[in-house]
């Protein structure tokens, strides 16, 4: 046996010895009681998050494993909105989380993988910016609490309502603190190179979103560093070259996704709606998404978006650790571009116009870059991402260095619970059904495998990405929903018309037909749901069918042998 006190025992010791794999493993608990506890609490089928923008990722998970394994190009498919297809690389299929997910998608299904990743992403987060900010104090317990002032911020907590792509952001703090390594000295340029080419592959992967506003990010922080920290300004002339073989690295990495990135330019309409703006009162004011949001709801309903864009919040905890960090620091290079940094990036997330409290002030800059189609497909909200990792390394700062024996644990704790989600909330879970007609294997034979069918609703209103992915890719969908329908879609009016997922009445039944008979569709299906919408303009058009749960309408054949009807 080992000596008595060889051995360090206690919490103490593992702090120590493992305080990376700790502070992981913390996150990955809260993750869990915050989101995925809830989620296993519920009766019957639920998904993490609201409406139907998940389904756009559990078809991801799916479409992944199945196009690789079946030989098809996994960055273009015409099983959506066939026989046009979509180009996957202006979707947001997430490559580089669904690839990896490959086995427990096979093994449980892409429901329970999606599920997982939407738990990973807040603790991955917060993981990366403790990393970054144990770095920049060597502190533990300080660098822990701005890790989840990051990766549970009100940002990620309103994106992760629906949004994989835009919560996919562990490799941000990497980025930034492969910079400050290079900077301080601590890592040599190939390992700096080649780091930095890995994350921006698999950002890249994650979120042509994200992967632009870090682009931008750099842009206009290391110019800024540059202005305002004289005594770096070697190491950041030496930055240049690296930083390019580096965006080299990634390009060649991730050129199969480019050349259809690039191919894919205005095919799909993704054009960003100006009502998702920050607005100024939100710093201090929660959304429904969070705990202390509860009672602060009718305030919060007034700004611009919805809770999944009302990403400014802080919090007054946290508003008062960034001051009093200000004060103490501010004739320092490091909260001189920290703060600037910050105020830059709040700029740009509030948008178009100054909004306080849901009323619209002033003109900011974003409108000149806004009018002109410049980044027309970035919601400016967003944005404030990038400002949150600024003010988590403020508190990492301060706590690190703040002496006392309330202060730097009381006003760091409040700031922690500030950020506790409300988890009564609707939209961080959403029941699901799929008809038995998509899983049974006796209605297999309803539909002939390849044929083109017509979900309704479709898009935005229905549940087809759920459908097609149950039945394994069995059938072409002249429809689907990946996002707004793609611009070829979008006209003449008997096109519109239906992809639009309005209620199509029977006085239009003849646009519903055109859209039929030009996509080549055998078998609309129904979701009985809906039958007061599309019903009576499809009873004109063909003999409905109950089968398996759904309503079945053939076209330009009689049913196939073998198929049950009720």
């Amino acid at each position: 046996m080992p000596p008595p006190g060889s051995l360090e025992l206690g919490l103490v010791g593992v702090l120590r010895h493992r305080p990376r794999s700790t502070a992981l493993a913390l996150y990955l608990v809260v993750a869990f009681l915050w989101f995925a506890l809830p989620l296993l609490l519920e009766s019957g089928p639920h998904y993490l998050g609201h409406g139907v923008d998940p389904q756009i990722f559990i078809w991801s998970f799916a479409w992944w494993p199945h196009a690789i394994g079946h030989g098809l190009n996994p960055f273009v498919t015409t099983l959506q909105w066939a026989p046009t297809g979509v180009n996957l690389t202006w979707a947001t299929t997430v490559p580089g989380l669904a690839v990896p997910f490959t086995p427990l998608t096979l093994l449980a299904g892409p429901v329970v993988s999606y599920d997982t990743a939407v738990v990973l992403m807040p603790a991955l987060g917060a993981w990366t910016a403790f990393l970054l900010c144990r770095h920049l104090t060597r502190r533990f317990w300080p660098s822990l609490v701005s890790g989840y002032l990051f990766g549970f911020s009100g940002y990620e907590l309103g994106q992760i309502t629906g949004h994989l792509h835009m919560t996919s952001i562990a490799a941000l703090p990497l980025v930034a603190l492969v910079l400050v390594r290079f900077v301080d000295g601590t890592l040599s340029r190939v390992g700096f190179v080649w780091r930095l080419g890995l994350l921006l592959a698999w950002q890249l992967l994650l979120s042509t979103e994200v992967t632009f506003t870090l682009a931008l990010a750099l842009i206009l922080g290391l110019p800024l560093t540059y202005l305002l920290a004289p005594s770096v300004r070697p190491r950041l002339r030496e930055l240049v070259v690296p930083l390019a073989e580096a965006a080299l690295i990634a390009a060649v990495l991730t050129s199969p996704f480019l050349i259809y990135l690039v191919k894919g330019r205005g095919t799909a309409a993704v054009g960003v709606s100006p009502v998702y703006l920050g607005d100024l009162l939100n710093l201090l004011v929660p959304t429904n998404q969070e705990f202390l949001g509860i009672h602060a709801g009718s305030v919060a309903n007034r700004f611009p978006g919805n809770d999944a864009e009302r990403d400014l919040y802080l919090g007054p905890f946290i508003l008062l650790i960034v001051l009093l960090y200000g004060i103490r620091a501010r004739a320092t290079q490091a909260a001189r571009v920290l703060f600037a940094f910050a105020g830059l990036g709040l700029l740009l997330a509030l948008g178009q116009s100054l909004v306080i409290d849901g009323h619209s002030t002033v003109d900011l800059p974003w409108r000149l870059v806004y009018d002109r189609g410049v980044i027309e497909n970035v919601i400016p909200s967003r944005l404030f991402l990038f400002p949150s990792l600024a003010v988590a390394v403020m508190v990492a700062l301060w706590t690190a260095s703040t002496r006392g024996r309330w202060l730097p644990v009381v006003l760091p704790a409040l700031a922690v619970l500030s950020l506790a989600p409300n988890l009564h909330a609707s939209s961080y879970t959403t029941a699901y059904r799929v008809p038995a007609f998509f899983t049974d294997s006796r209605y297999a034979a309803c539909v002939a495998p390849g044929s083109t069918v017509l979900p309704l609703p479709i898009a935005y209103a229905g549940d087809s990405d759920l459908w097609q992915v149950d039945t394994h890719f069995r059938w072409k969908l002249a429809g689907g929903y990946l996002g707004a329908p793609p611009k070829a879609l979008q006209s003449p009016a008997a096109t519109a018309a239906v992809t639009g997922s309005e209620p199509i009445p029977a006085g239009k039944s003849r646009l519903l037909a055109r859209y039929i008979a030009a996509k080549g569709v055998s078998t609309v299906v129904l979701d009985p749901r809906a039958k007061a919408d599309f019903a009576a303009a499809l009873d004109s058009l063909a003999t409905p069918h109950a089968v398996g749960g759904v309503v079945v309408y053939r076209f330009g054949s009689s049913a196939p042998a073998g198929c049950p009807t009720a």
